[in-house]
């Protein structure tokens, strides 16, 4: 088992710079090996058993510690040996390390989700991405979950089959809400309340919320269908 020692590391559909992002490691995440080549390597990530391709020149040190401190600020700038490392949130560190900014703050226990989730507020869309500098509608949702001790797999259709089924009206804080197109689940995001959702389309934003789906804030306009919800425990 190795584990990621720098802040972002893209995971590839191929064995290619040009090959679509389809998730990422963040500091601290681990991953076996499952094949390698003279530049890449194919990953099984731990936590999610999400499979892709890294950069073999990103390929991280063996695992080492049990340890599961995260960085629980929407960022943390910290020093681990002689180097220092800007880390977003969700990062896991390990048993040694210094946090140099003020505003940083690491934490081994859970978090609450709804205000971890606007921890991500105005974070811009980044299809693959799951840190505070880039990040999707499944990753966010995944992200959110995994810091309140709630394990979620990566994508958003997946995610879909998770947990109990609640229909609209009976759904409550804290419940994902899914959203289709052309029949497919393509979106989801996290319930606020009754009337508003918080979810990463263009940015991680807040917008209204009713039966049939996402109305933009700005425009007013419906711009997701929703599908269900699921209540996960």
């Amino acid at each position: 088992m190795l584990q990621t020692n720098i802040s972002v590391v893209p995971i590839r559909a191929e064995a290619s710079d040009k090959a679509e992002m389809v998730s990422q490691l963040l500091y601290g995440e681990t991953y076996e090996v499952l094949e390698s080549q003279e530049k890449w390597v194919k990953i099984k990530v731990a936590f999610d058993d999400y499979i892709g391709w890294i950069d073999k020149k990103q390929s991280s040190c063996p695992y080492s510690s049990d340890d599961t401190s995260f960085v629980v600020s929407k960022y943390a700038l910290v020093q681990v040996g002689a180097q220092q490392h800007l880390l977003s949130i969700g990062a896991i560190l390990p048993s040694q390390y210094e946090l140099i900014d003020g505003i940083s703050k690491v934490s081994s226990q859970k978090q609450e989700i709804i205000p971890t989730a606007k921890l991500y507020l105005e974070t811009p869309y980044l299809w693959g991405g799951k840190s505070v500098f880039g990040i999707d509608c499944s990753g966010f949702a995944q992200q959110v979950f995994k810091l309140a001790g709630i394990k979620l797999p990566r994508d958003a259709y997946q995610q879909a089959e998770i947990g109990e089924k609640v229909a609209f009206g009976e759904h409550q804080p804290n419940d994902l809400a899914f959203f289709t197109s052309s029949g497919r689940i393509t979106h989801v995001g996290i319930v606020i309340d009754k009337d508003h959702i918080i979810h990463a389309s263009g940015k991680v934003r807040i917008d209204h919320l009713n039966e049939k789906g996402i109305i933009q804030e700005e425009s007013k306009e419906l711009t997701h269908h929703l599908s269900h919800f699921n209540r996960i425990k």
